[in-house]
């Protein structure tokens, strides 16, 4: 156990800082709300599988107990206080919530482990849903480079992961992003500024030295070579408990629905980077009742669920 108000693996980080007895309450909230938070490992030892514990599987995983001001109160104050925070973008929280229960994949001892788990909760802090998480990835990451840099430095960071849920994923992470894996919900495999370079850029892949050049200096969202692309979170309820009837009635092959020319439908009618263009290709050629012979639903807003039902 560290005293109050320190942490870190030998307990020296905070001991000496001002950090308020509410930061420390938040922290605890945290703790509280998801069993087996780092607050509760008391009682585990670090020396790897525990007599009669689960044993340890093929891949172990360390989790860095980060500064409650990088990442924790931030995410208690966006979840758990009056902003709440949309689950949609929980991805990270729910894996690490599963990963601090798991003692097979879990590890307390970093010299044992495989990967190393740098938690950030950014699209729950200052980055929010549609910034970019730059300047709090590079912070996070400088910080565990510079306080434990043995097992950065045993692979050089390549071992090390991060989750960025928000809307832009790893998009202008840059140089943050050249060493650790990338965890997002969604593959772009060019920089933000080719979200349309299917129609602008239509020759941008042959460019091979330009494509190399922009991956080896962290300007792709996904670099392929290492980053992961994850499925958004969505929280469990009654339906999704149900066995599918794949034989029911359901009229529409394909069903699309939201906002078509940007947030809201408040961007320029034309095909945009928006969804790379996808959204306004489709309403241009289903949308509407353009679609209902084809049984295609391509609305420029919101429809209701049981509409949803009906498709395949």
């Amino acid at each position: 156990d560290c005293d109050d108000g320190a942490f870190g693996i030998d307990c020296a980080e905070g001991a000496n800082t001002s950090a308020s007895g509410a930061a420390r309450k938040t922290a605890g909230v945290l703790a509280g709300a998801m069993p087996g938070a780092l607050a509760g490992d008391s009682g585990r030892s670090s020396a790897g599988s525990e007599a009669g514990g689960p044993p340890r599987r093929a891949l172990s995983i360390y989790v860095y107990e980060m500064p409650p001001e990088m990442t924790t109160i931030p995410f208690v104050t966006k979840v758990l206080g009056p902003i709440r925070g949309d689950p949609i973008y929980g991805a990270e929280a729910v894996f690490l919530h599963k990963l601090l229960q798991d003692e097979g994949v879990r590890t307390l001892n970093p010299d044992e482990a495989d990967l190393f788990f740098v938690p950030l909760f950014a699209a729950y802090g200052a980055t929010r849903n549609i910034g970019c998480a730059y300047g709090q990835a590079k912070f996070a990451l400088r910080y565990v480079r510079d306080r434990y840099s043995r097992f950065w430095s045993r692979r050089g960071g390549r071992d090390h992961f991060i989750f960025v849920t928000n809307d832009k994923g790893g998009c202008g992470l840059g140089d943050a992003a050249l060493r650790p894996i990338v965890l997002s919900h969604w593959g772009l495999m060019a920089p933000f500024s080719r979200m349309d370079a299917h129609l602008k850029f239509p020759s941008y892949f042959n460019k091979t030295s330009q494509v190399y050049g922009e991956i080896a200096s962290g300007q792709w969202c996904h670099s392929p070579h290492k980053d992961i692309v994850v499925p958004p979170y969505v929280a469990e309820d009654k339906r999704s408990r149900e066995t599918p009837n794949y034989a029911r009635d359901a009229p529409l092959l394909l069903v699309h629905a939201g906002g078509i020319w940007g947030w809201h439908n408040r961007g320029p009618q034309r095909p945009t980077g928006y969804s790379l263009g996808m959204r306004q290709v489709l309403w241009s050629q289903w949308g509407g009742d353009a679609g209902k012979a084809h049984g295609l639903l391509v609305s420029n807003s919101s429809i209701p669920d049981a509409k949803w039902s009906e498709s395949r």
